[in-house]
């Protein structure tokens, strides 16, 4: 993998994890707005799951 393939996959990680963790303050936070935590988590889990794998295709082509 090439280091700008690495450094923008761990970038779009980074902003995954952020949005998780965005969700679960926002839940702790502010308990009224359930929905769109969730959201948030759910859609955090699914980006980083799509980079990991992204990830994963690009280390196995090199």
């Amino acid at each position: 993998m090439r280091k700008w393939q690495e450094l923008s996959i761990n970038a779009f990680m980074n902003i995954s994890v952020a949005m998780i963790a965005g969700g679960i303050l926002k839940i702790a936070l502010e308990y009224k707005s359930v929905v769109s935590s969730v959201t948030m988590i759910v859609l955090g889990l699914y980006l980083l799951g799509i980079f990991i794998l992204i990830a994963q295709e690009i280390e196995t082509k090199d």
